[in-house]
């Protein structure tokens, strides 16, 4: 099974692009957004339940703190923490029966940006870096604007479901009216 998870963005009548959460996967599932009142930032989440429950896969837009130069100026950096703890917890009652995939514009470089505790959150649950095992020399950049790789997925395995692969699609075109970003698409197994 393939995920491919992506930001969009719909124009609007005089004034920039709104962004959109967006995944695409060759599964089927049970929707629901995770309204971004109170727990789940500013931005909201995606989630997708397939496989009878076993796999979980929550699409995210985290809010910025590009600029920061530590946690105490830039509080996003905290509302972040939040929304990654939420994440945490929303995902934990299913710990040992589903798969949870947390993938999305994380709006930050774990490698650049040391005072952001984010990952450490998804990590500290069990959810690895797939960017991490699959590039780890470094991956491409996905935010060309500021060569950044701020696209991300973390991967809790689970019901027998292992993550065989992490790709940032390079030649993808990039566009304000539909994303800046390139797209990372997530491989997922089960026997």
């Amino acid at each position: 099974m393939v995920l491919l998870v992506f930001q969009t963005a719909r124009p609007q009548t005089g004034g920039p692009p709104r962004t959109r959460i967006a995944s695409a996967s060759r599964i089927g599932g049970t929707l629901r957004v995770l309204h971004p009142d109170g727990r789940f930032a500013p931005r909201g989440a995606v989630e997708l339940t397939a496989l009878g429950g076993k796999l979980k896969i929550v699409s995210v837009h985290l809010k910025s703190s590009r600029g920061a130069r530590g946690s105490r100026d830039c509080p996003n950096s905290h509302r972040r923490e939040a929304m990654a703890r939420a994440l945490v917890s929303h995902l934990e009652p299913s710990r040992a029966q589903a798969a949870a995939l947390v993938a999305g514009d994380f709006n930050f470089d774990p490698e650049r940006s040391s005072h952001d505790l984010a990952d450490d959150r998804l990590r500290d649950a069990g959810l690895a870096c797939l960017r991490s095992r699959f590039y780890p020399r470094g991956a491409p950049s996905t935010y060309p604007g500021f060569k950044s790789t701020i696209d991300l997925a973390f991967f809790r395995p689970a019901a027998g479901i292992v993550a065989t692969g992490f790709k940032v699609l390079t030649d993808a075109s990039t566009d304000r009216w539909v994303s800046d970003h390139k797209p990372v698409v997530a491989t997922l197994e089960r026997p």
